[in-house]
């Protein structure tokens, strides 16, 4: 990973559509990340978007696609320094 990289994604599958991208820029002697994403819920989970359940469901979805932050330092801490 090179610093000013951008990692976009788009999930289609789930409660809700979701896409955004992880951003990395350089900072003193390291690297910053910025987390993005927005939601939208579609179809039928939108029409019961009211339901508790889905709620539910939708954030452990998107707790999920926060996780991969973790995921991410580590690979970027496994490369090279440039």
């Amino acid at each position: 990973m090179r610093p000013g990289a951008e990692i976009q994604f788009h999930i289609v599958s789930g409660p809700a559509t979701r896409w955004g991208g992880y951003y990395l820029s350089t900072e003193d002697a390291g690297t910053r990340v910025r987390f993005a994403m927005e939601a939208k819920r579609e179809g039928q989970f939108g029409f019961l978007s009211r339901l508790a359940f889905l709620g539910g469901m939708l954030q452990r979805r998107v707790n999920s696609d926060v996780a991969q932050l973790d995921r991410l330092k580590k690979v970027l801490e496994l490369q090279p320094a440039i």
